[in-house]
């Protein structure tokens, strides 16, 4: 004779671990250490424009492969030694490089070369020259 084994009618419930669930949110939501945003402190300048207006721009132009240093065409051979006489003359806190898009990469690093050779930092680049 067969044994007849009763099928139990067992469902899991669900409830107790939905408790157990929110417990543990709650438990690692208190023990989780939530730290304070850092703070960068800038401040904007409040003049339309950027930069100050009492500061010394030195503007190099690399125009068609040519060289101009505020406005005076130089050399290529006399480039550096122009820079320095120019940075001599007056002290300038930026240094502002305008490339021309017809002018070669050559032109470009050439003078970023002789800027950093002569240890001139605080420069800038653009290749927007009005005509």
């Amino acid at each position: 004779m067969q044994e007849k084994t009763e099928k139990k009618n067992s469902k899991i419930n669900i409830v107790p671990l939905i408790d157990i669930i929110f417990l543990m949110l709650v438990f690692f939501m208190l023990a989780t250490n939530f730290d304070k945003s850092k703070k960068i402190d800038f401040s904007i300048d409040k003049r339309l424009g950027v930069g100050n207006q009492d500061e010394k721009i030195l503007i190099i132009k690399i125009k068609d492969n040519n060289f101009h240093i505020n406005n005076e065409k130089i050399a290529k051979k006399k480039f550096e030694s122009k820079l320095l006489e120019f940075l001599k003359i007056k002290k300038f806190d930026k240094v502002l490089v305008l490339n021309d898009t017809q002018s070669t990469i050559e032109s470009l690093i050439f003078t970023i070369d002789t800027l950093k050779k002569n240890n001139i930092s605080n420069v800038s680049f653009t290749n927007d020259i009005k005509k």
